[in-house]
């Protein structure tokens, strides 16, 4: 162990959170690791303890990485019809297409969408904490991301 964080070691949440990250990369790196396992979980556990009060963030940041890392894309580009995404519509999730089809009482927004391709995006998720919005809409799509991460 190089560095302590004792942020993380201090508080319950965080702990039990770098926990959770820890057993997905030893599920995902099974049959083979690369670097930027060991970066995700560096970048993840420094975030967390600079940033434990903005755990759901950095929780759908790791998620969104792991997929990206475990070759499994969401669709977010265009919905899973192959339609482009409207503005003023509604989403539901489709894990069979990995992709969100339009629905009239849809659980996720535009909004939504366009959070998910920043998450994709961005490779620190201190890069996220300033983002208007950005805590709602990690709790919003944290339990989508976890789900997909399970899924694999």
């Amino acid at each position: 162990l190089n560095k302590h964080y004792r942020k993380i070691v201090e508080n319950i949440e965080a702990t039990m959170m770098a926990y959770e990250f820890l057993k997905l990369i030893d599920k995902n790196t099974e049959q083979s690791c690369s670097e930027e396992y060991f970066e995700l979980i560096n970048n993840s556990f420094m975030s967390l303890d600079e940033h434990t009060e903005k755990s759901a963030i950095l929780q759908s940041w790791f998620y969104m990485r792991l997929l990206s890392l475990s070759g499994i894309n969401i669709n977010l580009d265009k919905q899973a019809t192959g339609n482009n995404f409207i503005e003023s519509t509604s989403y539901n999730f489709s894990f069979e297409d990995m992709g969100f089809i339009a629905h009239s009482k849809g659980k996720y927004n535009p909004n939504h969408i366009k959070f998910l391709r920043l998450l994709e995006k961005v490779t620190k998720p201190e890069n996220l904490i300033h983002v208007e919005g950005s805590i709602k809409l990690s709790n919003d799509v944290k339990s989508l991301l976890n789900q997909c991460v399970h899924y694999l």
